[in-house]
C-alpha cells in the first residue's frame, strides 16, 4: 500500500552522490512534520545529476517494493531534476504494468 507523502533530494558531494528522502509524519495531529533521511550513497562516476537521480530513484523504489510491498504512488506534487513524464517512466520500470502482471 502507498499511503506516504514523500519528497526526494540528491546531493552531489566531491566523491559521492547522496540520495535523501523526506517523509511527512502525520500520525500525531499535534505534531505534523517532515523528517529527512539519507537513503542511498554511491561513488560519483561520469554522469549528470539527472542521470544519477534516475538511477537512485529507481533503486529506492525497487528496494521499497521488495522490503515493504510498496505500491505505485497516487500523484506527483512537483518536479525538480526530473519531470513528471520522466518520473512516470521510472515508475513504469519499477511497477511493471501491474495489470499485465495480474493477467499472467
Amino acid at each position: 500500500m502507498n499511503n506516504r507523502i514523500e519528497s526526494f533530494y540528491i546531493h552531489a558531494g566531491p566523491t559521492h552522490w547522496l540520495f535523501w528522502f523526506g517523509h511527512f509524519f502525520d500520525e500525531d495531529p499535534g505534531d505534523w512534520h517532515w523528517a529527512y533521511f539519507p537513503s542511498i550513497a554511491a561513488p560519483k562516476i561520469d554522469m549528470t545529476t539527472k542521470q544519477a537521480a534516475v538511477h537512485m530513484l529507481m533503486e529506492y523504489w525497487r528496494r521499497e517494493v521488495a522490503w515493504y510491498d510498496l505500491d505505485r504512488y497516487h500523484w506527483i506534487n512537483g518536479e525538480g531534476f526530473l519531470s513528471v513524464p520522466q518520473i512516470k517512466a521510472i515508475a513504469d520500470a519499477v511497477w511493471i504494468n501491474e495489470n499485465e502482471a495480474e493477467e499472467a
